[in-house]
């Protein structure tokens, strides 16, 4: 019998509890409360579940996150990325990014595969029919100079590989490859990622439910 009262509790006022792990030592499925004197639990409780789902709501990483690179795109259905002119591309890139501003700047396509869904890439799609370019991802001198102090081929490279990391990440967000993980009480949203080391789920799931996390993962909603 438990102990669910102030009265049920009371009797056992001087009697001799411990409390136990039902389980692997290092990780119980259960622990309790257990009075040695009577015998009986008092007070148990299992230990949660843990589950990875998609997160159906996710923050967008061009609204919500700080970037290096501006997204221009053109689409008759979708709002995408940071900018999407009325104009044509060659009026908006003559009055907005005229040649002479090319120079210590990175500039990428952008191509959109829409089939059950849309996907975006730097590069273009395999598909001819459903796939095209929609735009292009840019940083200019002075953006590249604030976030690495110069326009050097060195800081180009690291430019251009953010602008390509900036890409992966809001096709994931696209796709709906962003996740977030219950464990009882507790929960944590938007993890970017294909993979489970790509999400880093590992760094904010509590302790005592790291080994269930590549289960959940494969279980994953």
């Amino acid at each position: 019998m438990g102990a669910h009262s102030y009265s049920d509790l009371r009797s056992h006022i001087g009697h001799e509890l411990e409390c136990v792990g039902y389980g692997e030592e290092a990780n119980p499925v259960n622990v309790a409360i257990q009075c040695v004197t009577c015998g009986c639990v008092l007070q148990d409780y299992d230990r949660p579940s843990l589950a990875i789902r998609r997160h159906t709501d996710p923050e967008d990483p061009r609204k919500d996150f700080d970037h290096l690179g501006t997204m221009v795109c053109w689409h008759r259905r979708y709002k995408l990325g940071d900018l999407q002119p009325i104009e044509p591309p060659e009026d908006w890139f003559k009055e907005n990014y005229p040649p002479e501003e090319l120079k210590g700047s990175v500039l990428l396509p952008l191509y959109l595969y829409d089939h059950s869904g849309i996907t975006m890439s730097a590069e273009p799609f395999s598909c001819q029919w459903d796939s095209g370019q929609v735009g292009w991802i840019f940083a200019k001198a002075e953006a590249i100079k604030e976030a690495y102090g110069d326009c050097s081929d060195a800081s180009l490279s690291s430019a251009r590989e953010c602008l390509l990391a900036e890409v992966k990440q809001y096709d994931q967000y696209l796709r709906g490859a962003v996740w977030g993980w219950e464990y009882g009480d507790d929960s944590c949203w938007d993890y970017f990622g294909d993979t489970l080391e790509e999400t880093g789920l590992e760094h904010s799931v509590p302790e005592e439910a790291k080994p269930l996390l590549e289960a959940a993962w494969e279980a994953r909603e």
